[in-house]
């Protein structure tokens, strides 16, 4: 997924302390653990950083099968709260923090950068 300007975001912050301290995240096996970063990588992508919570559309995603999916949604969405849903999607409080900081800095970058142009 691309920005206003066209440009696909390029990373997303990753606070190694914060993930091995957790309580949550430490509670999730490997696997658990591994689709997390996945499901956060494709939230990243998106303009509003949400997965529609499908399980055969997630699954895809994760390339596994639904049942598969079906039994790590229940620990990271419904045991761990690691993802969350709402309306029908599924996020992540930290990405939608990260995603509005990046956001609002992109901005005013933007506008920093009009402002040159414009003299």
């Amino acid at each position: 997924m691309t920005n206003k300007s066209g440009n696909p975001r390029p990373y997303f912050k990753f606070y190694p302390s914060d993930w091995l301290s957790h309580p949550e995240t430490r509670a999730l096996n490997l696997e658990e653990k591994g689709a997390f970063i996945e499901l956060l990588a494709n939230m990243w992508k998106r303009e509003d950083g949400r997965l529609k919570d499908d399980s055969k559309f997630i699954s895809r995603l994760l390339n596994v099968h639904v049942n598969k999916w079906r039994r790590l949604r229940e620990e990271l969405v419904d045991n761990q709260c690691v993802i969350r849903e709402s309306g029908g999607y599924l996020y992540s409080q930290r990405l939608t923090k990260e995603l509005k900081t990046y956001r609002e800095i992109s901005e005013s970058r933007s506008l920093a950068s009009q402002k040159r142009w414009e003299g």
